[in-house]
């Protein structure tokens, strides 16, 4: 039943002498409602193939009239509506010891493509329909009314299988053919219920890093992958392979004795070829009649050397179990090798290798579309890619794509493994051009969650930067190397503020979508989109919100204070925001907020700086970070446990409107508090805003003064905040001083 693009199908077990009444009745009541037009009954009879398997077509029609006409009451049937599937199987005798396996050939298949090409389109120029197409439209080419779809077995270049299908509204179709296909019955051992190993949709999730996986699941909602599930469904994989091919360890040049000894160790197996064609079974009765009033076929007169030529290749058993085990086994090698070889973490060349092992292993056991896929069967090309400037603004870029150039090697040698030059085999691991096409360009970090795909995207982006300065750390020396390891590590610090404006930023666009109104204007989510944060300052947040208890608009943000707070020090503020451990914070759980890029690069950034330079340079690259980050951002979000940006409570009685809550890590002391250096704190008492300058009321002592210990200078009474644009962002040895 129609539902959109999708459809509803129900499933009832009812006796035929109930039919007629029953669909009577459901017609009539399903008359009045336009949405249920053209109801229909359905019906599908599946795995068939062996009841009405009989040497000859005619035997065949005759056992499956019988059974139909038993069954089926063609009062209720649309013969135009009605398909049937007419299937040709050749199974080779059991002649020898050994069995065999029949392969459709390419030649063959082509030359039967391109016969029925042919045919097809001299039928359809008969056609009266198509001739009047042709004629309103005399300049447009028109398209083959057929079009068919290779499946390579397994790379080769000469074995294959072929489905060839009619377009929408050529002659074959209306005339009740729906397809013809072709394939190999070797698909037979690994088809269960149409379920094929290695096919599991996470399969590839056993390539990323653990971290990685573990931020997915943290920033997403939905089910997710075990990996101890995805394991054992790829064991079981590996067994299913083992089971139904049979272990061959013995070669033809064995002597009698070695062979008779391994002779327990195979069993034959035989497996054939079959074509199928689906049709109506108002054609199926066409086709019935002719072959009822057609004269006996004359005997066969000298036939060419094309027409003697077997249309397939007859493989022995023994060899197409070694190729199979082989083809197989080269890509479980692959990732298992590498995985073995891996840590805690996974670097970004380790997870290409495997990933491309496991993508490889979905198409290594029979025919598949692997020309479908690019990472595999494509060598080198450019495509266009949209992106978002930092303004916001779509564009469209060139992006080059790298593949492992199966269809290339498949033609010039006959079977496809990766073009030589792409990997090293000495390093087991792709060249770094390669390697960062494979994984930009292709995307081997699968686009699972598609409703949650940004999310995925950013953690994603950022894993691939921590991948990325992990392998830079290696190529340019940073631990002897005074001027790169300085690059590096301040290249750590902006990627970590930069995810963190943009994150916090984000989370204050969300308010765009309360119902009862925003706490951000209109303003300020056309000239700061997500990705291009203001400046968290008072200068550049001072006309960007909404106070609308007070019917204010283009207003400084919310600040928070009160006696309650969690902790008014302006460290245990950052720590809570930052720091990747609970133990030493005041906030213990962030549910919700855990895992989103900044932190995630803040944590990979300390883990890459102790492995790099030792757990020293890590401690003192976290200070360094907080004191940058205290320097250049004298307005920071508010959190909670489920929040990276918390809000105030609404209330209509009370005329409480929801606001964002942000805290002010720069204060003005007050005219009677002398000047004193101690920890940094958050205020506990009301802050008035006046002409471009955030006071407090409190007797608290100076802020920053912990961030600034070491520095030249004092902090002067009457600080300005509208020169906090000016502020040096990337030391804090430099003295300062402001004349208020």
């Amino acid at each position: 039943m129609p539902s959109g693009p999708h459809r509803k199908h129900f499933y009832v077990t009812l006796q035929s002498r109930y039919l007629a009444a029953l669909w009577e009745e459901v017609q009539a009541r399903a008359a009045p409602c336009p949405e249920y037009a053209g109801l229909r009954l359905y019906m599908a009879a599946k795995n068939t193939k062996l009841t009405w398997m009989r040497p000859t077509l005619e035997s065949t029609l005759e056992e499956w009239r019988h059974h139909w006409d038993s069954a089926v009451d063609e009062t209720y049937i649309d013969p135009q509506a009605t398909y049937i599937d007419i299937g040709r199987q050749l199974t080779p005798a059991e002649t020898g010891p050994c069995g065999r396996v029949l392969l459709w050939r390419r030649c063959c298949l082509d030359r039967l493509w391109r016969r029925r090409l042919q045919w097809s389109q001299l039928q359809n120029r008969l056609n009266d329909q198509e001739e009047g197409a042709s004629r309103s439209e005399p300049g447009k080419r028109r398209s083959p009314p057929i079009r068919r779809t290779a499946y390579p077995f397994v790379t080769l270049r000469d074995a294959r299988d072929m489905t060839i299908t009619p377009r929408p509204g050529s002659w074959e179709l209306q005339n009740g053919l729906v397809y013809s296909q072709f394939y190999n019955l070797i698909k037979v051992p690994f088809d269960a219920a149409k379920q094929y190993p290695f096919q599991n949709r996470h399969t590839e999730s056993m390539a990323l890093d653990p971290s990685y996986l573990l931020d997915q699941h943290n920033s997403t909602r939905g089910a997710h992958a075990h990996q101890s599930r995805v394991q054992c469904a790829y064991r079981l994989s590996k067994l299913r392979i083992h089971r139904n091919l049979p272990a061959v360890d013995q070669d033809e040049t064995d002597d009698d004795a070695v062979r008779s000894s391994l002779e327990p160790t195979h069993h034959q197996f035989t497996y054939g070829i079959r074509a199928e064609d689906r049709v109506s079974l108002a054609l199926l009765r066409r086709i019935t009649d002719l072959f009822s009033s057609a004269p006996a076929p004359a005997q066969p007169g000298e036939a060419s050397e094309d027409d003697l030529e077997d249309p397939f290749f007859a493989v022995p058993s023994q060899t197409m179990a070694r190729f199979l085990r082989a083809s197989i086994n080269r890509y479980c090698f692959l990732f298992e090798y590498i995985k073995a070889q891996t840590g805690l973490k996974y670097s970004l060349p380790e997870t290409i290798v495997m990933a491309t092992a496991l993508r490889g292993l979905r198409f290594s056991y029979d025919s598949s579309l692997i020309t479908k896929e690019p990472v595999l069967w494509g060598d080198r090309w450019t495509s266009t890619q949209r992106t978002r400037t930092q303004e916001g603004e779509l564009q469209a870029i060139e992006v080059q794509r790298e593949g492992l150039s199966l269809a290339k090697t498949s033609k010039v040698h006959g079977f496809g493994w990766w073009l030589p030059g792409k990997f090293d085999w000495n390093t087991w691991r792709f060249t770094s051009e390669v390697g960062d096409r494979l994984a930009v360009g292709n995307d081997l970090l699968r686009q699972d969650y598609k409703r949650q795909w940004r999310v995925l995207k950013d953690i994603r982006d950022v894993h691939v930067r921590m991948w990325q300065a992990q392998s830079w750390a290696g190529r340019y020396q940073v631990r002897e190397n005074v001027v790169a390891r300085r690059l590096w590590l301040e290249y750590l610090h902006s990627t970590a503020i930069e995810l963190f404006q943009r994150d916090v930023w984000r989370a204050a666009l969300k308010s765009t979508k309360w119902k009862t109104g925003s706490d951000v204007t209109d303003e300020a989510m056309i000239r700061y989109p997500g990705s291009s944060p203001p400046a968290f300052c008072y200068d550049g947040l001072s006309d960007l919100f909404h106070d609308r208890q007070r019917d204010i608009d283009h207003t400084r943000p919310h600040l928070v204070t009160g006696n309650r707070l969690r902790s008014t020090n302006v460290i245990d503020l950052f720590d809570d925001l930052f720091s990747p451990s609970s133990t030493d914070t005041a906030m213990k759980r962030r549910r919700g907020w855990s895992s989103l890029p900044y932190r995630i690069a803040t944590r990979r950034s300390i883990e890459l700086v102790e492995m790099t330079l030792g757990s020293t340079q890590a401690t003192q690259w976290y200070a360094h970070l907080r004191r940058v980050v205290l320097l250049t951002h004298w307005i920071l979000p508010w959190p909670s446990d489920s929040e990276l940006l918390t809000t105030t409570k609404e209330s209509r009685t009370a005329n409480l409107k929801r606001r964002l809550t942000w805290a002010s890590v720069i204060h003005v002391s007050p005219p009677a508090q002398p000047m004193s250096f101690s920890e940094s704190l958050v205020p506990t008492r009301k802050v008035d805003d006046t002409d471009r300058r955030i006071s407090t009321q409190d007797d608290l002592s100076q802020a920053l003064s912990e961030v600034y210990w070491p520095c030249r200078g004092a902090i002067q009474e009457g600080l300005d905040l509208s020169r906090c644009r000016d502020w040096p962002s990337t030391s804090a040895s430099h003295g300062w001083t402001h004349s208020g």
